[in-house]
């Protein structure tokens, strides 16, 4: 035991060394990190369950992403308690959960199939400290593929122990699967799929099969019917909305970056730089790793309940290793057959979601053969193998990661930046070329365009070239920009032509008080709603993310009311009792044809906002009856 606690401390003080920016009190940032400001807090603080958001570019629909909406309510809170330091409420919400649920999960899972073996501690270290996990920190992906991650070997335990018999203690069980389930597809619904996966093949191999296991689907069904029922009844789909780049076969093959090698040695095929595109040569040795795992097919003397464990568990890391590649080769084409025909698996148009399989076995194998091969002199080859473990992740141990791992501090010129733009009341759009900064400010009142979405190219040098354009100069007036911003860090090679470039644009009139952001300001841009009539005046008042009251004087039938938001059919317009629908405007905003002379208010709002109501309502309503329910059954 005690040898046992000693080697255990030793991995765990180096994990807290790897991760020690994390736990101190340093900015973070990188890849796909989110740095909430104050505003949108205060945002999810009184708009979380909104199925439109204006932040970004010219606004859209967030049913897709909305299952994270009860968690931002959350984050808003606590960050208000915090007094919105970035620093302390980012542990609270995201780190520190992280750490806790993926320990405490991984251990319970391994402890649970395998109580006799001592060492149970391994099994989080390879769970939470593999490449996967690392480089997905690393980009930024904490607070919902992290968490969701976290989560996964706890879904598939409570999956396991629900009684196949039908009685009281099994319908319990139930009860908690289902909630533990609702928790993950909270925070990631890919990988609350892929578990699912996992708990299918753990029933295949046992052979075990109930209805059950209706019960926890449904549960978490219908705490999520608060995006569900929109989605289901306005037939939303986030992907084939946001296009080819995410749902085409093309996509697939181009982001299938690991092959059979590195999925098998459960090694990130960007390990350790982490770099958009850069495949590095295999590390022969991480092989030793699969070696390991796949060992403890070889022990003929474990008893019969423990062989279908390991099988499962064997298998469960074959699938993800195959899946994980993508369309690589061998038989990439399968994964391709199944992204274009198998339900829900059109989300993994990145492959290495499907390394979490992987991770899941090799946590569970890998401690199980190293028991059965060291017998009783285990911790001699624990401590061999913790030395390895440590060499395969020398990089992160010497600080050569980046991303989340590094140092960070906002520079002043953003933060003036910031401060400047949240003095403003007035509605207004900042264009950033080619991307918003990751420190740039976001806000409903001030949304972020982003270029390269704006004028479809991630060129910055083609962005600007598309600025001088004159039919550029309408449409940026058009959408309500006011200014145009260019990071300093943004083209490094080409910054000063772009300036340059920038600086001979009549329309545009540079502000220097930003330092190194090149920020230019665009006279008299459109408001949020405009007209082409010049005689039409036109007030409004925001109400909330999906609903603005209009007021609208001398107005001729047949004037157009241009509401600048990218176009969405489910944009109506009531006056009186007559709903006006939505017409496209320049083949991108929203308009509505006033239907007669006059002065009259209008009530623009999202009508698929009446689905998310509705379902919140059905959603609350669900999670009293179920905790009600549990609470009668844990008294009887």
């Amino acid at each position: 035991m005690t040898k046992n606690f000693f080697l255990g401390s030793i991995l765990i003080v180096l994990i807290l060394f790897i991760f020690k920016n994390i736990f101190s009190l340093t900015w973070i940032s990188g890849g796909d990190y989110i740095n909430f400001s104050k505003e949108n807090l205060i945002f999810f603080q009184n708009h979380p369950f909104t199925s439109w958001d204006s932040a970004i570019n010219l606004g859209q629909n967030t049913i897709g992403t909305l299952h994270y909406a009860p968690y931002s309510l959350l984050l808003a809170w606590i960050g208000k308690l915090s007094g919105y330091d970035n620093v302390i409420w980012e542990r609270i919400v995201w780190w520190i959960p992280f750490f806790v649920i993926s320990f405490f999960s991984a251990y319970k899972l391994f402890k649970t199939f395998f109580p006799a073996i001592p060492f149970r501690f391994l099994s989080p270290v390879i769970f939470v400290c593999n490449s996967y996990v690392l480089m997905m920190l690393d980009g930024g992906q904490i607070a919902g593929v992290g968490l969701a991650y976290a989560l996964s070997p706890l879904v598939l335990l409570s999956f396991i122990k629900i009684n196949i018999q039908f009685s009281r203690s099994s319908i319990q069980s139930a009860i908690i699967a289902g909630l533990i389930l609702a928790l993950q597809i909270m925070f990631d619904l890919r990988i609350a799929y892929i578990t699912l996966i996992a708990v299918i093949v753990y029933f295949i191999v046992a052979r075990k099969f109930s209805f059950i296991f209706i019960i926890p689907l449904s549960i978490a069904a219908l705490l999520h019917a608060f995006w569900l029922i929109p989605a289901i009844l306005f037939k939303v789909n986030t992907l084939n909305e946001l296009g080819p780049a995410y749902n085409s076969i093309e996509a697939v093959k181009f982001l299938s970056f690991a092959r059979l090698e590195n999925t098998m040695a459960l090694l990130h095929p960007n390990w350790p730089e982490n770099i958009f595109g850069k495949i590095y040569f295999m590390r022969p040795e991480f092989l030793i790793l699969p070696l390991l795992a796949y060992a403890a097919l070889l022990f003929k003397t474990i008893e019969k309940s423990s062989r279908k464990t390991i099988l499962f568990f064997a298998l469960l890391g074959l699938i993800g290793a195959f899946l994980a590649k993508g369309a690589n080769e061998p038989f990439g084409q399968i994964y391709l057959w199944l992204f274009e025909h198998v339900p829900g698996f059109i989300m993994f148009r990145d492959p290495t979601k499907w390394y979490l399989l992987v991770a899941l076995s090799y946590s569970v194998l890998i401690p199980f053969s190293i028991f059965h091969i060291a017998k009783k002199r285990y911790y001699i080859f624990i401590l061999v193998f913790a030395f390895y473990f440590l060499y395969l992740l020398h990089p992160a141990l010497l600080n050569n990661l980046n991303g989340t791992f590094k140092t960070s501090s906002i520079s002043p010129e953003y933060r003036q930046l910031n401060e400047f733009l949240s003095s403003q009341q007035s509605f207004y759009r900042v264009l950033w070329i080619p991307a918003k900064h990751e420190f740039g400010s976001l806000s409903q009142n001030h949304p972020a365009v982003y270029a390269q979405d704006f004028f479809k190219t991630t060129s910055a040098s083609a962005i600007v070239e598309q600025l001088k354009k004159e039919d550029a100069k309408n449409l940026v007036h058009q959408s309500a920009v006011k200014y145009i911003a260019l990071p300093f860090d943004s083209d490094r090679k080409n910054h000063k032509e772009l300036i340059g470039t920038l600086r001979k644009i009549d329309w545009l009139k540079e502000k220097p008080e930003f330092g190194n952001i090149n920020v230019f300001e665009l006279e008299n841009p459109q408001d949020h709603f405009w007209s082409n009539t010049k005689n039409l005046r036109i007030s409004y008042n925001y109400e909330n993310p999906t609903q603005y009251t209009v007021s609208l004087k001398n107005a001729n039938k047949g004037d157009l009311l241009i509401f600048s938001e990218s176009f969405n059919p489910a944009w109506k317009a009531l006056k009186d009792n007559s709903e006006l629908s939505s017409l496209r405007y320049n083949k991108i905003f929203n308009s509505f044809r006033l239907p007669e002379d006059g002065s009259y208010k209008l009530k623009i709002y999202y009508k698929q906002q009446d689905g998310v109501n509705f379902g919140l309502v059905i959603s609350l309503a669900g999670a009293i009856v179920i905790i009600a329910g549990f609470l009668f059954l844990k008294r009887k």
